[in-house]
């Protein structure tokens, strides 16, 4: 794994993407626009396997690609990867769905929640390295349609999650709004998705 020095200048150092989740659907394909942006991302992953990647990159591009192994609800893993690759961007996908947290609960809000706090205060501690965050949170935090009496489920609403991920996502929203302030977190511009079927909604973000 290459090691840069974090020290170097702005100018000396383009911008520098590590990407928590990238091998996920979302995740992948945001590796591939990014190689194909002439950009050499950085992933972040407790498992070392390419499965889904390996799919759709070829291989002068998984060349291309720099892997870090770790675990996002370990603050010390995260943070020695951001500091040891100078990463100046980080996008936050990591997450486990329904079935990994209906099959371990336990496992699925170390991941869902912690590891998403973990990225928060790490790019905090870094913030003379980390310039940007984007988050992915789930439409999993809004229940079924009905309980909404159909059409479209406006922001705002209330949150009533019918499955452990959509609860553990909830969870994890509610304390990155309620810690934003106190662990001035809001100082570094951020986008916030929320995805689902497809489809991604900008919920908000800092300019």
């Amino acid at each position: 794994m290459g090691k840069t020095n974090p020290a170097s200048s702005n100018a000396e150092r383009s911008k520098r993407f590590l990407i928590t989740g990238a091998k996920g659907f979302i995740g992948a394909w945001i590796v591939k626009t990014l190689l194909e942006g002439g950009e050499r991302p950085s992933i972040f992953d407790v498992d070392p396997g390419f499965q889904r990647l390996s799919a759709i990159l070829e291989e002068g591009q998984l060349r291309e690609v720099n892997f870090i192994q770790g675990d996002v609800t370990k603050y010390s893993d995260l943070d020695r990867a951001i500091a040891e690759n100078g990463i100046t961007h980080v996008l936050h996908l990591a997450g486990l769905q329904v079935p990994g947290c209906a099959a371990g609960p336990p496992r699925g809000a170390m991941v869902n929640v912690i590891g998403t706090l973990n990225v928060f205060e790490v790019a905090r501690q870094r913030r003379n390295l980390v310039q940007r965050i984007v988050y992915a949170s789930s439409a999993a935090v809004f229940g079924p349609e009905e309980f909404y009496r159909g059409g479209t489920v406006p922001e705002g609403a209330p949150l009533l999650p019918g499955t452990h991920s959509g609860s553990a996502y909830r969870m994890s929203l509610r304390l990155s709004q309620t810690a934003l302030p106190t662990r001035n977190w809001n100082t570094q511009p951020g986008t916030f998705l929320r995805p689902r079927m497809g489809h991604i909604w900008a919920t908000s973000a800092r300019e």
